[in-house]
């Protein structure tokens, strides 16, 4: 696995601008979005890469890459398998955009903290607690549209600008969310209730 690693971590010189999902090939994660937006994206960025990680539904996957082919685009697809943290972080670092868009609804995504904390632009689906995560971290929402996919992102692919400062300000208020902030949140909101009058 280390060797398909090290030749996919190549195709960051080699191709275009990569694309990273990670975590695991299953149905709700909604893989498929993502497939079905390569070939918009491809027009623009021919060499553009979907990086999958993580344990996989192997009936799932199946079907992902029958789509793939249908799509004319298997060749821009690379499944790594299950990865140690080094090697994950190293994906992460050589990727330009995190995306995650799940079918059901989703908690604090790890995929997407772990994007913010590797300087990574991150684009999730409007479901769940995913809005709320994102616009925190000034990432990008979209619907389940592959179209509203795509340009989400080669608008992050085609400007460096715009993606640095996506990262640099949720770089700033990740490093801000401690435990101890999130503490002295806890306690503001007990003293406040501690003021209202008691009533049975």
């Amino acid at each position: 696995m280390r060797k398909n690693l090290k030749t996919l971590l190549e195709l960051k010189i080699k191709l275009s601008k990569p694309i990273i999902y990670t975590g695991l090939c299953q149905p709700k994660h909604n893989i498929e979005l993502i497939i079905k937006a390569l070939p918009l994206i491809k027009e623009k960025f021919p060499g553009v890469t979907l990086l999958l990680t993580g344990r996989r539904n192997e009936k799932y996957y199946k079907k992902l890459i029958d789509l793939a082919k249908y799509l004319k685009v298997e060749k821009n697809i690379k499944y790594l398998g299950i990865l140690k943290e080094n090697d994950l972080r190293n994906v992460y670092e050589a990727s330009d955009v995190v995306v995650f868009v799940p079918k059901e609804p989703y908690g604090w995504s790890i995929v997407l903290l772990k994007g913010i904390l590797y300087k990574k632009p991150c684009i999730a689906l409007n479901i769940g607690s995913l809005p709320e995560l994102i616009k925190r971290y000034d990432g990008i929402i979209i619907n389940e549209s592959p179209l509203e996919l795509a340009r989400a992102v080669e608008n992050i692919l085609s400007n460096k600008t715009y993606a640095r400062k996506i990262v640099t300000n949720a770089y700033k208020r990740l490093r801000k969310d401690t435990w101890k902030a999130a503490a002295n949140i806890h306690i503001k909101c007990i003293e406040k209730l501690m003021k209202k009058p008691f009533r049975l």
